[in-house]
């Protein structure tokens, strides 16, 4: 008889429950059952280096010193229990953490203690408070735009790395810590609207030098002109309209400007009314069923919301690319 695979024996460990499993019949008391003997598998899995929790219980979490990857996705109301058992993971290397149902306003991610935790990803998760030991890296993914106006994000500006956004609200105001002294290398919007008419999204002051903006929405009303960023790309679907051109910027503040845009269109309008740019070499067209600007090296081209891969160092895309993972 072929001798049966203990729970010592686990590496990796995947666990996705899908609410529609726990529905009907005792589906409450054969989900508490699961919880149960999910958390004694764990906490008898002494060599598990990787787990993966999708579910929509609050379950206690064992104390597991031989972790080192953590990916949980939390669809309950409150998930804070959760998050105090984090420091039972004392050996932890890289954490993310997700919620998509609501926000719980009293939870708190107090992880200063945990010396070796490298990579942190929240995703979803705005905590209302937020500690991380000084050689982590933090990269965030929000889905509303007020919350990148949370104060927590002021607080870790050391260790932030990656904003995302994806929202359907309009972005009409940067929040004021992406202006400050920080880590941050990438700021990324999906957005419904970039700006306003009346009041353009002003990127001329903001970000560090050191900063990849990219801002993909609908109708971009912007004032963009001597810049400090290091690579910026704009999207628009509808109008790009430029509202702070100052000729006499351009050549000293922004020597590799490029602006993509179609002659044909209404939605350049405010682009074509500049053929001084072309003198400087700034301007190029690509694509004539699109307006876009963006500012990199000459050889660069203009890449879509979706072509920045992941470097959070914590997601299965990022563990799986890094060998961590292999399911």
């Amino acid at each position: 008889m072929a001798a049966q695979p203990s729970a010592t024996e686990l590496r990796q460990l995947a666990v996705r429950w899908r609410r529609k499993q726990w529905g009907g019949g005792g589906g409450d008391a054969d989900a508490m059952t699961a919880v149960m003997f999910l958390t004694w598998l764990i906490a008898h899995a002494k060599n598990l280096r990787v787990l993966h929790l999708s579910i929509y219980m609050v379950m206690p979490l064992p104390p597991m010193p031989q972790l080192r990857h953590f990916i949980m996705f939390h669809h309950t109301l409150n998930y804070t229990a959760t998050l105090q058992d984090l420091s039972l993971l004392a050996n932890l290397q890289t954490l993310m953490l997700g919620n998509v149902a609501c926000r719980d306003v009293d939870a708190e991610v107090l992880l200063a203690g945990m010396c070796h935790l490298r990579h942190v990803h929240l995703d979803g998760v705005v905590p209302s408070r937020l500690e991380l030991p000084h050689q982590a890296s933090l990269h965030v993914t929000l889905y509303e735009v007020l919350d990148l106006y949370h104060p927590v994000w002021v607080t870790v500006l050391p260790m932030l790395r990656t904003v995302r956004c994806s929202s359907e609200d309009d972005l009409l105001q940067l929040p004021d810590f992406l202006n400050a002294p920080s880590g941050l290398t990438h700021a990324l919007f999906d957005v419904n609207n970039a700006g306003s008419s009346e009041k353009p999204l002003r990127l001329r002051e903001a970000f560090m030098s050191s900063v990849v903006v990219h801002i993909s929405c609908h109708d971009a009303h912007v004032d963009v002109w001597g810049g400090r960023w290091k690579h910026l790309c704009i999207n628009a679907t509808n109008d790009l309209v430029d509202c702070g051109a100052d000729e006499k910027l351009v050549p000293f503040f922004c020597p590799d400007f490029y602006l993509e845009y179609s002659m044909d269109s209404a939605r350049a309008r405010s682009l074509c009314t500049y053929p001084w740019l072309a003198m400087y070499g700034y301007a190029q067209l690509f694509n004539p069923h699109k307006a876009c600007m963006w500012k990199g090296p000459r050889n660069s081209q203009p890449v879509s919301f979706d072509d920045h891969a992941c470097s959070c160092g914590a997601c299965i895309e990022c563990l799986q690319r890094s060998g961590e993972m292999s399911f």
